[in-house]
């Protein structure tokens, strides 16, 4: 699958943690939070790019994704669990309409499509990644 239709999907899929989010917060404030993180979470896949090519830029590389299946090495320092687990601490003491709130639910959200699309549910941990040298 390509990039933008994976982008694509990311927005379908987080339709329902959106709505769950306005639901609980009444705030466009926070729907728009919720989809700018939801989007740019993949700035990481630019990393991962670098890391192959060297910092030069070709688009039609970069939406491919084939780095990450030609280098067998994957750091994705935004796709972690780590990070929802971090924030849903902070989520609860500051409640729903809290920027915490929409950036934790949206990196649920983009993961969960991302678990069902490409790697397993414990691929998506930094630590468990870290042990097994951010190959796959």
């Amino acid at each position: 699958m390509g990039l933008l239709v994976d982008e694509i999907m990311h927005g379908v899929v987080a339709m329902p943690f959106a709505v769950l989010l306005w639901y609980k917060s009444r705030s466009w404030r926070q729907i728009m939070i919720f989809y700018l993180v939801v989007y740019f979470i993949d700035v990481d896949h630019l990393l991962d790019y670098w890391f192959y090519y060297g910092l030069k830029f070709s688009w039609n590389e970069f939406i491919s994704l084939d780095f990450f299946s030609e280098k067998a090495t994957v750091y994705l320092i935004f796709h972690a669990w780590e990070w929802v687990l971090i924030m849903f601490f902070f989520s609860v003491k500051r409640g729903w309409k809290s920027i915490v709130a929409a950036m934790n639910l949206a990196i649920f959200a983009h993961l969960v499509w991302d678990i069902h699309n490409f790697w397993s549910v414990e691929f998506y941990s930094i630590i468990y990644r870290a042990i097994n040298g951010f190959t796959f």
